[in-house]
């Protein structure tokens, strides 16, 4: 892999990442570095690496993920 990567967690302390979540102070929690294991953050960079080729995407671009419980994750 090329480039520069940034990954972070977000857990909110709602059910739902939601609104309110987002923008009520110290409802959600930011994580960076997300503190996955290594295979599964690894599985994260190729998925999102995967979603800004196949959309034939250039420069900088975000990807959001969702990993369930196993490790595997979904590009949202």
């Amino acid at each position: 892999m090329t480039g520069y990567w940034a990954a972070s967690r977000v857990r909110p302390s709602l059910e739902f990442y939601n609104y309110e979540a987002k923008y009520t102070a110290g409802l959600t929690e930011y994580i960076f570095p997300p503190q996955l294991k290594k295979k599964v953050h690894d599985r994260a960079q190729d998925t999102a690496l995967a979603a800004h080729r196949a959309l034939g995407c250039s420069g900088a671009t975000r990807v959001d993920l969702i990993i369930n419980a196993e490790g595997d994750p979904f590009v949202l």
